[in-house]
């Protein structure tokens, strides 16, 4: 028959258990007791807020108001001046557009063409012929300006 050898909590030879199984599990149960005394303590120490750091939260968010405050005024700022460019263009287009319109007004009282079309149509003037063009000579000399040719029918 074979002999079996006991050597410390193990016995060669057969499959039995641990001989100090329950002890080793108080003393996993001590442990894990002692590690949650010890998450507690630190979870207790955690929810105590120290004043330099209640100090620099305040600080912090009193930061991120007066940021958010500017952000907030200077998109309404934006939004402003984009109006009052719109408002400005449209000004700019119509006084163009009178611009435009008086200019022409006034270009048309300088056309020979427009001013003859008055002449005969509306006041009644006539064309004159050669025989009632007389041409003299100056003894002085003169000069005029003529800003464009005489039309000739």
């Amino acid at each position: 028959m074979e002999k079996k050898r006991i050597t410390g909590e193990y016995v060669s030879g057969s499959a039995a258990r641990q001989l100090q199984a329950v002890p080793e599990r108080k003393r996993v149960e001590k442990e894990k007791k002692k590690l949650s005394q010890a998450a507690k303590a630190n979870r207790e120490k955690a929810k105590q807020i120290s004043l330099g750091y209640m100090l620099f939260l305040a600080t912090a968010t009193v930061a991120l108001v007066v940021v958010c405050v500017s952000y907030l005024k200077l998109h309404a700022d934006i939004a402003e001046t984009k109006s009052n460019i719109n408002t400005i263009s449209t000004s700019i287009d119509t006084l163009t557009a009178q611009n435009d319109s008086l200019d022409y007004s006034i270009n048309s009282y300088t056309d020979i063409n427009y001013i003859i079309k008055v002449a005969t149509e509306e006041l009644g003037m006539v064309q004159a012929s050669k025989g009632q063009v007389s041409y003299y000579t100056s003894t002085e000399s003169e000069y005029m300006k003529q800003f464009a040719d005489v039309p000739e029918e």
